[in-house]
């Protein structure tokens, strides 16, 4: 029996109860985020993690069908960012999903747009005229390049002096 409460204890994704919170996460031992259940696999079917096939197999009794690994960006409006899709046998990359959420929140804070394999520091595009104007094969001037450690957004001159105080 106690070695039964202890497995209860620890198993995250059944609650962020009070009582089943996992030890030493945010301030005062707090989830900064929701934990779900999922028993009845109807949350994976919903958001497109598992098949028609797969539910009509699975009974409560068996072991549950193997969902695809969603990752799903939310923003602060609520708003789906972003959501990639990995098959059961491979493994989520967090170094990319740390680097998306600061290239969402760097554009949205100041209005520019992150190249590929971007990462925080690094030479963001303009997206309202400012920065160095660079010349492209296409030899089309709309890509404007940012120095990112030094660019102020016109609309907003103190946020880069915050985040440099940050880092």
């Amino acid at each position: 029996e106690k070695e039964r409460r202890e497995e209860g204890k620890s198993r995250q994704e059944k609650s962020s109860s009070e009582s089943e919170k996992p030890e030493g996460v945010g301030k005062n031992n707090q989830l900064s985020f929701p934990i779900f259940s999922d028993e009845t696999c109807r949350i994976c079917f919903s958001m497109g993690m598992l098949t028609n096939e797969d539910m009509v197999s699975f009974d409560m009794m068996s072991i549950p069908p193997r969902a695809v690994r969603k990752v799903f960006i939310v923003d602060p409006k609520r708003v789906v960012r972003l959501t990639v899709t990995y098959p059961s046998e491979v493994g989520r990359n967090f170094n990319e999903i740390l680097r998306v959420i600061d290239a969402l929140q760097t554009a949205d804070r100041e209005t520019v747009q992150c190249p590929v394999d971007w990462q925080r520091g690094m030479p963001v595009f303009s997206t309202d005229g400012g920065g160095e104007l660079v010349t492209v094969s296409s030899k089309r001037d709309y890509l404007r390049v940012l120095d990112h450690k030094t660019y102020q957004h016109p609309r907003h001159p103190t946020k880069r002096r915050e985040e440099e105080a940050i880092e």
